[in-house]
């Protein structure tokens, strides 16, 4: 789970429904794009909005008029979640290429090349 008050279901004529692949696969593109658009000013994708003394992540999208979100902490999770959905070999592939450059910036800087 990438954030405490995600739900895996919304209300639909008043009734409970689980969400489909469909509106899975509009939830991960948007917060990937959420995430992408974010990460331009770094900053922007550790902050958290505090309502009523609960904290909730910035990084989020609305379907069903459901929010879901990913906290900071859980970004590295959902990306490899992400990769690991194509090939875990790919997961492998990546992470053993941080492990030989040594940081992930460094990595970065590398694949922007």
């Amino acid at each position: 789970n990438y954030n405490q008050y995600n739900r895996n279901f919304f209300l639909k004529n008043g009734k409970k429904r689980n969400f489909g692949n469909i509106y899975k696969v509009d939830i991960v593109l948007s917060l990937l794009q959420n995430l992408r658009n974010r990460s331009y000013h770094w900053e922007n994708i550790l902050k958290t909005t505090e309502k009523n003394g609960k904290h909730y992540p910035r990084l989020t999208t609305k379907i069903e008029n459901v929010y879901i979100g990913i906290n900071p902490q859980k970004i590295e999770l959902f990306l490899d979640d992400l990769i690991k959905t194509f090939d875990e070999r790919i997961l492998k592939y990546c992470q053993d290429k941080i492990r030989k450059v040594g940081h992930k910036e460094s990595l970065e800087f590398h694949l922007e090349l």
